[in-house]
């Protein structure tokens, strides 16, 4: 009975303190915790007196002032100093100690180049008082990536596709172009970009529209050349766009009971653009055409074609240095009139028609037209018009102006009837002869200062009047940079993290301007990478600041490629414009192959050897005697030895001389693999005594070896 009452005390005592099993340990964890501070998050049983954190920066200890918190679930350690880039922190907790090294993201600790797998997509549409808005840009390729030093370089080529769909109150454009070859370069020094460029070349179709005051303008092309450029370099924005196309061009006014129509087809159609740190630098618009032109006004109507239809506005730092409207051809006239007297018929032939404005000036101004009277009234007619002089004219105010002096003979002989109808004009020789002294610059309004004419026939006349309220001047507007779709400048996140993450650690990437990238590492992951099996963390991200979004991928964080990412998704989206709306980017990266190092990975590679330990003069001599040069041969088939040490107690010596490959120190040859350190024997030692050799690789493989070295008396002194 004593007995089972003992049993279920036991039973009891069980069941309300647990029973500590002897292989149970206490797990102590060290993460980092690079969020709001620079702070370590400590789990597991540890006292305060068992913590010690050290900060190596530029070889210097800090004072990194400790702050306890434990306040949360766990013990989170705040310093008082700021991670660098080189960086090494080592933190202590009881019979658990963690070094971080400190990286810059996404960069490996070791001078690397690898190729990439590259694919994203930019989405920026929306709709407003205008209409929709809309610039996707698609792109497919391969990168590849360099790191020396402190910059990485990056380099991603392939193809993709542009779609743009621009509307404006007054104007639309709509571009569908494939791109062939499309470009874009990164530098990142310390793990801030410095420098971007994106350069992309195709071709496809255009479509543009405008609602002006000369008429509905339409323009339908084939995009033969399209070039699109954006380099950014320091923080200064350089963008560049520039198509050559061809196609058909139509325009369409009616104003005050006269309809305009012109109809033709473009040989040439050229837009560049060039804007430089929020100014534009240049612009330059030209087409070429050939066109039919009917111009339709109540009773009259005149078809031209136009064997010429060409148009050059090119400006240069705000300075407009090319300039050219031409339009030259021939066609027909017609007129169709009638009073309560007499009704009439005119029909006439154009056979000249030819206007020219160069640099901003009027330079050619030439109608010539003939026909003939049928009706009513019978007879013919004609017109000849032409700058005839250059000279100097006061206006109404006696302000000089220079002008062109366009000298116009209209004559008509008619019979019939006392007069054409809803005219003056009556039977007989009429010879009317006009000066208008015009001030030459095209883009000025009311430019006819004066006008001299003289008038002869059946109703003679002659005169000479200034204008009054001429002219009016005009400055050609210089093109600006106006905020438009697609320009946004997309960078990535950057940072420091820790090389070497491990599952817990969380840190963020705010080196970048308004991007933050806060990360949680996950679980650890051994994946395959061209032909490689990397140890990994797999980690997600969450986008902050002026950017919303996720991103995900894998981290190495074993060997020289410790802090690439073998695969990297991003999804985020960015504030655009002064309505706030919103770009969404996606980018899918991974590596596809690796140039360098040739070897990544413990997991493929090998041990290193020592091959042959050895004295360079065969003996040494002890007391102090002349010394000599231990040799050590070793091989390594991945060529990553990192160094090679020699146990030399035995003589009275280090038990970690350091041997080197360098040519220095009695090295003899440098990078033969033979590595050489100087020897001596301070003490009484002598005879036959061992030498073990030790040599160590980039992934902390050894082998180590032991021969013996031939150490003599002195002689007798």
């Amino acid at each position: 009975m004593k007995a089972r009452a003992s049993l279920l005390v036991v039973l009891f005592l069980a069941s309300v303190f647990p029973i500590v099993n002897a292989d149970e340990v206490n797990t102590v964890t060290i993460n980092v915790d690079w969020t709001e501070d620079h702070a370590y998050v400590i789990t597991g049983n540890v006292e305060l007196s068992e913590i010690n954190i050290t900060h190596e920066h530029d070889s210097q200890m800090l004072d990194v002032g400790i702050i306890y918190d434990t306040t949360g679930e766990n013990l989170r350690i705040i310093l008082n100093t700021s991670v660098s880039n080189g960086d090494i922190i080592t933190v202590q907790a009881g019979d658990v100690t963690r070094i971080v090294n400190v990286g810059l993201w996404g960069q490996p600790i070791a001078d690397h180049e690898v190729t990439l797998n590259s694919h994203w997509e930019m989405d920026q549409q929306w709709e407003n008082e205008n209409g929709t808005q809309k610039y996707i840009l698609l792109f497919d390729g391969q990168g590849w990536q360099q790191r020396i030093g402190s910059t990485l370089e990056s380099w991603e080529m392939g193809n993709g596709s542009l779609l743009i769909v621009s509307n404006t109150a007054d104007s639309s454009i709509s571009m569908m172009i494939d791109l062939d070859s499309v470009w874009k370069n990164e530098t990142t020094v310390d793990g801030v970009m410095t420098g971007q460029v994106f350069d992309a070349r195709g071709s496809g179709m255009i479509g543009v529209g405008n609602e002006g005051d000369e008429g509905d303008l339409q323009i339908q092309g084939t995009i033969s050349d399209a070039w699109i450029n954006r380099t950014t370099l320091n923080g200064i924005v350089d963008e560049r766009f520039r198509i050559e196309a061809n196609g058909s061009i139509s325009v369409d006014a009616n104003e005050d009971d006269e309809m305009m129509n012109l109809s033709g087809d473009l040989a040439v159609l050229l837009i560049e653009t060039w804007d430089s740190n929020g100014t534009r630098v240049l612009s330059h618009t030209q087409f070429e055409a050939t066109a039919d032109l009917i111009v339709e006004n109540n009773d009259t109507r005149m078809d031209i074609s136009l064997d010429s239809f060409e148009s050059i506005e090119r400006w240069e730092d705000g300075v407009r240095v090319d300039h050219l409207n031409k339009m030259i051809g021939q066609g027909t006239f017609g007129f169709s009139g009638e009073d309560e007297n007499a009704s009439v018929q005119i029909n006439g032939t154009i056979h000249d028609f030819h206007q020219e404005q160069e640099d901003g000036l009027v330079t050619v101004d030439d109608l010539h037209v003939d026909g003939i009277i049928t009706g009513d009234a019978q007879g013919t007619f004609g017109v000849v018009r032409t700058i005839e002089d250059f000279t100097s004219q006061a206006n109404e105010t006696g302000v000089m102006y220079d002008v062109i002096i366009v000298h116009q003979e209209d004559w008509f002989n008619i019979t019939g009837i006392s007069a054409l109808p809803n005219s003056d004009l009556g039977a007989g020789a009429h010879h009317n002869e006009s000066w208008s002294y015009d001030a030459k610059q095209a883009e000025w309004d009311n430019r006819t200062i004066r006008t001299v004419w003289s008038q002869t026939g059946p109703d003679p006349s002659s005169g000479d009047i200034i204008h009054s309220n001429s002219p009016i001047q005009n400055s050609p507007e210089a093109p600006s940079v106006e905020e438009g779709i697609g320009d946004v400048t997309v960078s990535r996140e950057s940072g420091f993290a820790p090389i070497d993450a491990m599952t817990g650690d969380v840190f963020t990437l705010d080196q970048q301007s308004g991007m933050s990238l806060t990360v949680t590492a996950g679980q650890a992951e051994t994946v395959a990478m061209d032909g490689h099996l990397v140890d990994t963390v797999a980690w997600t991200g969450v986008y902050s600041t002026d950017v919303i979004g996720t991103a995900n991928g894998n981290l190495i964080i074993d060997g020289p490629l410790s802090g690439l990412n073998v695969a990297i998704q991003r999804a985020f989206q960015i504030e655009f414009g002064e309505d706030e709306q919103l770009v969404n980017l996606t980018e899918n990266q991974s590596v596809n192959r690796v140039l360098s190092p040739s070897i990544i990975s413990v997991h493929d590679n090998n041990d290193p050897s020592v091959d042959l330990i050895t004295l360079a003069q065969g003996v040494v001599t002890g007391e102090g005697g002349t010394p000599g040069f231990l040799e050590v041969t070793v091989s390594d088939v991945d060529f990553n030895i990192v160094g090679v040490t020699a146990n030399t107690t035995s003589i009275g010596g280090s038990a970690t001389l350091t041997l080197n490959d360098k040519g220095l120190n009695g090295d003899r040859v440098i990078g033969d693999d033979i590595w050489t350190a100087e020897l001596s024997v301070p003490g009484l030692e002598y005879g036959d005594l061992p030498i073990t050799a030790t040599v160590i690789d980039a992934f902390d493989a050894t082998d180590s070896d032991s021969a013996n070295i031939t150490v003599l008396n002195q002689p007798p002194r």
